[in-house]
């Protein structure tokens, strides 16, 4: 997450994504809403475009791709 910060802070168009379908927390540390994201796009036909989230009105180049609702084929 600081990586993706610092990248876009020097004025790189940064896109941090949260693939971690057993516990995300990426859209907790941001305060977004984790109702659409990488499970989307995985199993329906949705525009990546649509998903991603700026993560700051502060950080123009920073985009956060949260994982989405949990998978029925994902394990806990």
């Amino acid at each position: 997450m600081y990586l993706a910060q610092a990248a876009a802070d020097m004025g790189k168009k940064t896109l941090l994504v949260d693939a971690n379908f057993r516990n995300p927390s990426l859209h907790k540390k941001f305060g977004l809403d984790n109702v659409q994201g990488l499970s989307n796009l995985i199993s329906q036909d949705v525009s990546s475009q649509s998903l991603l989230i700026q993560a700051s009105p502060l950080q123009k180049n920073l985009f956060v791709l949260t994982s989405g609702k949990i998978l029925p084929s994902s394990t806990r």
